[in-house]
């Protein structure tokens, strides 16, 4: 499985070379470097994507699930939460936010 990661991430890199200003190659490059778990990586390649396109609901939700898989979870919060804002209906912030919720219910609760 991570074979075809590294083709999709090489690819991905392919395209940004190609067009260093297309935004959804930077996104797909980020979605690449997190599939290989490689969250600094994905970071920057998110923030060039949004730095293309700030107004992509999902490099922003992408973004905030690395950033909170790197620790950063004011940061991964904000970017999660400007996700909703663009896109009410974006998914994976949704799933985000939800899982983060319950982290800090059961934490305050003890378990």
């Amino acid at each position: 499985l991570f074979g075809e990661y590294e083709q999709a991430l090489v690819a991905a890199q392919t395209a940004v070379a190609l067009n260093i200003d297309l935004a959804v190659a930077w996104q797909t490059q980020g979605a690449a470097f997190s599939a290989l778990e490689d969250f600094a990586a994905a970071k920057h390649s998110y923030e060039q994507a949004l730095m293309r396109d700030e107004e992509n609901a999902d490099a922003w939700a992408s973004l905030g699930v690395v950033q909170l898989k790197l620790d950063e979870f004011d940061a991964g919060m904000a970017s999660l939460q400007r996700a909703l804002q663009l896109n009410p209906d974006q998914a994976l912030a949704q799933q985000a936010l939800q899982l983060v919720e319950e982290q800090l219910q059961a934490a305050e609760s003890g378990e």
